[in-house]
């Protein structure tokens, strides 16, 4: 690269046909409007004839740092016309251009495809305040990709740029965004053009809590994350309904109205996320048909499941008394088991031997 040195005085002589105004004789002259060759005004500055830049007020200030504040949270932000805009409405403005920050390259195994993709899908778009990371959380560890529930900080920019609680965060702190947990080693075509469409939205930090870990370990085969997550693979669409149906039962989400939609629409994101980058571009028509039924099985979900919580308060307790008197009382309590074996082979497991979180009624 070429470098060049100036050295000032002597200054350079102006050409022949420019005059240069002393400051001692310059006259400011304010600005004047003008009329642009299409019909419109625009503001110029009267002595350079060049346009102006507004400055804002100090109303506009404020307002501007709410704004962003808003944004730092998804589900904060409102329209043209005032209304307030769900977060899975402003999820689904800016899905099209979320990528992966990797190349699923033929080869690499499907753990650890699977992983890096939720990793891209966590860091990848800006998350409510409440509600919805927990259940992603769950969601995670309900498949094995990750050994213990997380804990979340945002990082200062200023002093000795330490992480701190997510709840000590000054809201007006401008601070970093999150980044990937994983660490690239090569970098391709298809890398360079999906780092541009996987920019970093998250403004939160995953972290583990004291003495534990979040990081699951796949080289042990009898590890339970890593027979959790292939049992996943095999059967995608059997473990969204289980995950659910049985898990938000059996964990006591499903007592939480919220969740009865937060979570079938969580997946359905992540799904379609899945579908749309090509994750498993390279598998059997089986692997991505399980993708596709489990995508329609969400979307059923996000209709069906809040309406339970409905029909459980509208039918009358009469009625649930009879039911109960007619067939009696099938059972107070489930409990659910992992009822399957590790296997190193993800091509020869079938449907027969998933028994992710099968769930065992124990009549009492």
């Amino acid at each position: 690269m070429s470098t060049f040195h100036f050295q000032f005085p002597p200054f350079p002589f102006p050409p022949s046909h420019i005059s240069i105004t002393p400051f001692a004789r310059f006259a400011p002259q304010g600005y004047v409007r003008v009329r642009t060759p299409d019909g419109d005004t625009t503001e110029v500055d009267a002595f350079a004839h060049l346009p102006t830049l507004k400055i804002d007020t100090e109303e506009e200030v404020m307002r501007k740092k709410k704004e962003k504040k808003k944004r730092r949270c998804a589900g904060r932000c409102v329209d043209e016309n005032g209304k307030l805009v769900s977060w899975w409405e402003e999820w689904e403005m800016g899905e099209e251009q979320r990528g992966l920050s990797f190349d699923p390259v033929k080869g690499m195994s499907y753990r650890d495809r699977l992983y890096l993709a939720a990793d891209d899908f966590r860091v990848g778009r800006t998350w409510p305040a409440q509600g919805v990371r927990p259940i992603w959380d769950r969601f995670r560890l309900y498949i094995g990709l990750l050994s213990s529930m997380p804990m979340y900080s945002r990082i200062k920019v200023h002093g000795d740029n330490v992480t701190v609680p997510y709840e000590e965060v000054d809201p007006e702190e401008d601070t970093p965004r999150a980044h990937q947990t994983y660490t690239r080693t090569h970098v391709s075509a298809s890398d360079a053009f999906n780092a541009m469409t996987s920019t970093a939205q998250d403004t939160l930090e995953q972290g583990s809590q004291p003495s534990k870990t979040t990081l699951p370990d796949f080289d042990d085969p009898t590890g339970l994350e890593r027979i959790r997550l292939d049992a996943f693979i095999t059967a995608i669409s059997k473990g969204t309904k289980i995950f659910l149906s049985s898990y938000l039962r059996e964990t006591g989400l499903i007592w939480t109205e919220p969740n009865l939609f937060v979570a079938p629409m969580l997946l359905k994101f992540f799904l379609k996320f899945l579908k749309r980058t090509g994750v498993f571009w390279d598998s059997e028509e089986k692997m991505r048909q399980e993708v596709e039924d489990a995508v329609k099985f969400a979307e059923k979900a996000v209709v069906e499941l809040p309406v339970t919580a409905r029909l459980g308060r509208a039918v009358p307790g009469e009625v649930e008394r009879g039911f109960v008197g007619l067939w009696g009382k099938k059972c107070t309590g489930l409990s659910m088991t992992a009822m399957f074996e590790a296997d190193d082979s993800l091509s020869s497991a079938t449907e027969e031997n998933f028994g992710m979180d099968a769930v065992v009624v124990i009549a009492k």
